[in-house]
């Protein structure tokens, strides 16, 4: 059964939480920044 299943370990978890951590970040900035202004802008009329 050794070979049927296979996942790979990262032997260092700090590459891992950088990228949670900026992925995480990223999400914030588009909900609560980018995500408002179009909420806003949905009623009105654009030329």
């Amino acid at each position: 059964h050794s070979s049927s299943i296979s996942f790979d370990t990262e032997p260092n978890e700090l590459p891992l939480i950088r990228e949670g951590c900026a992925t995480r970040a990223l999400t914030f900035v588009d909900q609560e920044i980018f995500a408002p202004g179009v909420q806003a802008r949905a009623g009105k009329h654009v030329a």
